[in-house]
């Protein structure tokens, strides 16, 4: 077939000549739904880790200080969260939530405020942590080709 019988042909399949059918270039790149969601689900769960770092680094920067607190991950899990620690201890052991109250008294009332602040904070980002965490493992199995039944949960988080 030469270029005018093309042409041709092309013109009695009601096309314009010399153009082709229009096809999406950019199909099956991974990058649909369900990818879109775990790259959200991550990016949310590494915000929330920089964001505890950052807490921390806020309680450990305090010049005179008996506690301060303490990134805290369980390997098995890849839970992290935030731990209140006891300062200037050879054994820095984690002090009870429920003591913390008892502990900010001993503090003038500003740090003392400032501290009960932080440790609402701390709260809320553990309890988000948690949330972000299990909507990350939700997005992994949507995200696996079907019939793989054993994800890597933590395949690609940062702590």
């Amino acid at each position: 077939m030469t270029g005018s019988e093309t042409t041709t042909v092309a013109s009695d399949l009601g096309q314009p000549s010399g153009c082709q059918q229009h096809v999406h270039a950019k199909a099956f790149k991974g990058k649909g739904e369900a990818g879109q969601r775990l790259s959200k689900a991550r990016r949310t769960v590494d915000d929330i880790h920089q964001r505890m770092r950052e807490l921390s680094d806020s309680t450990r920067a305090i010049a005179i200080k008996t506690f301060y607190l303490a990134v805290h991950m369980r390997q098995p899990s890849g839970q992290v969260s935030l731990r209140w620690r006891r300062a200037g201890t050879a054994r820095h052991s984690h002090l009870r939530q429920e003591d913390m109250a008892q502990e900010f008294a001993r503090y003038p009332t500003t740090l003392a405020t400032w501290y009960s602040a932080v440790d609402q904070i701390a709260t809320e980002l553990n309890h988000a942590e948690q949330m972000a965490r299990a909507a990350l493992r939700h997005a992994q199995l949507s995200a696996q080709p079907s019939g793989n039944t054993t994800p890597d949960l933590l395949d690609g988080t940062s702590t």
